[in-house]
């Protein structure tokens, strides 16, 4: 009888092992793949305004691009009253760095910048200066930034617009147009691009238009949800309709999602009382 005993505690210790295996390796797995995606959502309905910091890189400097702007994101974004979210894309061909950054309002973002300009430490706190790569020889510093509004938006019925996915695929194509009389009639062009995009096959998750708060400039943004990879004809992407308008050629390139800020949440009444 002691015999069977020692061998129920046995298989009972090789259960007790297996399970243990289980908990150390399978949920963590789990936890890992419930684990939610970057996000940022486009409210076309709304008074906020998007600016877009564009970046010109090289396979050399690209990388550090992408770590300095990251670095001084960081300090002011989620700081800023007004703040809705900053998204950063880097193009395939490592000619680009771009970020996109929501906020309420225009008198929230120049107030962000006005503070930022009063800051002593201006490398961090400035979304305009200058970044140098970690040995130290390169500048970079932005090309251009524009503050855009949402004009026109195509997503199937239901959903946001938005980008969503870590690595996602996006295209963003902007045109410096010669005069603001151009504008009208690119955006007609450009909105009725959107009208048609649903039908394509493949066709993107979203498509968001915008037009330039203060300078004749248009942009189109669209998330495919596909890595680069999956991507064989680059055709089938959307093209604004810039020909035979007076207009200069889009500057559009293929990005990938890199990272995504979101505006830090408001502390509750409890937190605020404990602070």
């Amino acid at each position: 009888m002691h015999t069977r005993f020692i061998e129920q505690l046995s298989k009972l210790a090789c259960l007790l092992t297996l399970v243990l295996s289980l908990i150390l390796g399978v949920f963590p797995q789990v936890a890992w793949a419930d684990k939610a995606e970057p996000s940022v959502l486009f409210d076309p309905s709304g008074t906020g305004i998007s600016v877009v910091t564009v970046y010109e890189t090289t396979a050399d400097t690209q990388l550090d691009a992408i770590s300095d702007v990251l670095k001084s994101s960081k300090s002011l974004y989620k700081k800023m009253p007004g703040f809705g979210s900053f998204l950063m894309l880097k193009s395939e061909d490592s000619t680009r760095v771009i970020t996109i950054a929501q906020w309420e309002s225009l008198d929230a973002y120049n107030a962000a910048l006005a503070a930022s300009e009063e800051s002593t430490d201006s490398k961090k706190s400035k979304e305009a200066s200058s970044f140098k790569s970690k040995k130290g020889k390169v500048a970079i510093t932005p090309a251009r930034t524009v503050v855009f509004e949402i004009d026109g938006v195509q997503v199937p019925e239901g959903l946001l617009p938005g980008i969503q996915g870590s690595k996602t695929l996006v295209q963003f194509s902007e045109v410096i147009l010669d005069s603001v009389d151009s504008l009208p009639k690119v955006l007609t062009g450009a909105e009725a691009l959107l009208v048609g995009k649903p039908a394509t096959y493949p066709a993107p998750r979203s498509v968001v238009l915008f037009r330039g708060v203060d300078t004749p400039e248009i942009a189109l943004l669209a998330d495919w949800g596909y890595s680069a990879n999956q991507v064989s004809d680059v055709s089938k992407l959307p093209v604004l309709p810039v020909s035979e308008m007076d207009a200069l050629e889009p500057d559009q390139h293929l990005y990938e999602l890199v990272k995504v800020i979101a505006a830090k949440p408001e502390k509750t009444k409890k937190e605020k009382e404990e602070d």
